[in-house]
């Protein structure tokens, strides 16, 4: 039975018995990251673009007059 214990093998960046570090073999952002990141910044967007719709709503600016009559509206033709 063969037993290998401290092995270490890397293909690149060797300079004597130094190892590269680790980030040179992954990178910073993975894709779980920019998906999150992605789907964030479209959540993000879809939420302004409702805020700036609800703020463009207008009150109107005449109202039933509760002392006046009633306002009446026929059902027939």
């Amino acid at each position: 039975m063969n037993v290998l214990d401290d092995i270490g093998i890397q293909g690149f960046n060797v300079a004597g018995k130094d190892f590269s570090y680790a980030s040179d073999c992954a990178s910073f952002f993975t894709p779980g990251i920019w998906m999150g990141l992605v789907t964030s910044l479209l959540m993000v967007l879809v939420l302004t673009y409702g805020l700036h719709m609800i703020m463009q709503l207008r009150t109107m600016d005449r109202f039933d007059d509760p002392k006046g009559p009633a306002i009446s509206v026929p059902q027939t033709e």
